[in-house]
Parts: structure tokens; C-alpha cells; sequence
């Protein structure tokens, strides 16, 4: 789905495809929902498909149990001067898996930078990055969501 160019300052939300009144009640619903997460976010991109950002946006329904869960896993990252280059390093790492080289590729920085601040974010947090990885992964999913 494309937004023409002449279109500028318009954004779309994007539901999945359904069937009859209660398929168009659910792609309504997420469609609001991916709307909210690009405002929470403020993406500039002309179209936000509910897929894409599905757990940010289930997971940010509740934000003051949001703002929780980032805090209660990314606390210590956050504080540090740091904090965003280690949340986004987070991220891309435990949605590649752990893979360095590819976590790397993605984020445009030599894999010994990817290892390096792994072992940093070990050590702010005091646990092992893959000690409850859902819950880092969801939290820093949510932290550039929450920022303002």
C-alpha cells in the first residue's frame, strides 16, 4: 500500500483482512490500535500496518503498566548516558535471535560493536541478556513508544 506523493501529512492505519461484519469489527479495531502506536511513537511513515506493530500495541493498551514493565526491565539503561543506543542495540539484537553479525548488519555497525554493548547491557543489568527475553524484547519494543 503506497501513499501518494502529493499526499503529504497523511498516515494510514492498516488492519488485517477479514470477512463479513465481524472480520470488518476486527480490522477496525486493529487499525485504531496501529494509529495509536504510531502517534505514541510518532512515526513518520505513511502507513502503519497492525502487524507490524502488533505486541507494542497490545502491550501498551495499559500505559502505566507499560511504563512499568520498560522500567522494571530497562531501568538501569535508561539511566545510563547510553540509554537509547543500548535499548535500540537490545532490540535488534533479541529480534535477531543473539546473532552479533546480523543484529550488526541491521543497526549498520561492526559485529564486535554488537558484542561490546551486549556485554555492557549484561552489565547495567546485572543478569544475562537472555534471562527473560520476552519481557526485555516487549520492553524495549515499548521504551521508544514511551519516550514522551
Amino acid at each position: 500500500m503506497r501513499v501518494p506523493e502529493d499526499a503529504t501529512g497523511v498516515r494510514l492505519a492498516v488492519g488485517g483482512p477479514g470477512r463479513g461484519l465481524d472480520g470488518f469489527r476486527r480490522s477496525h479495531r486493529e487499525a485504531q490500535h496501529a494509529r495509536r502506536v504510531a502517534s505514541l511513537a510518532g512515526v513518520e511513515e505513511p502507513v502503519t500496518h497492525f502487524r507490524d506493530v502488533a505486541a507494542a500495541a497490545l502491550a501498551s493498551v495499559d500505559l502505566e503498566g507499560a511504563r512499568e514493565l520498560v522500567a522494571d526491565q530497562l531501568g538501569p539503561l535508561l539511566a545510563s548516558p547510553e540509554g537509547r543506543e543500548l535499548v535500540t542495540t537490545l532490540r535488534v539484537y533479541l529480534q535477531e535471535q543473539g546473532r552479533p553479525r546480523r543484529a550488526a548488519a541491521r543497526l549498520g555497525v561492526h559485529e564486535n560493536t554488537i558484542a561490546n554493548r551486549a556485554r555492557r547491557i549484561e552489565d547495567l543489568l546485572g543478569r544475562p541478556i537472555d534471562d527473560r527475553v520476552t519481557e526485555l524484547l516487549l520492553a524495549a519494543t515499548l521504551a521508544p513508544l514511551l519516550d514522551g
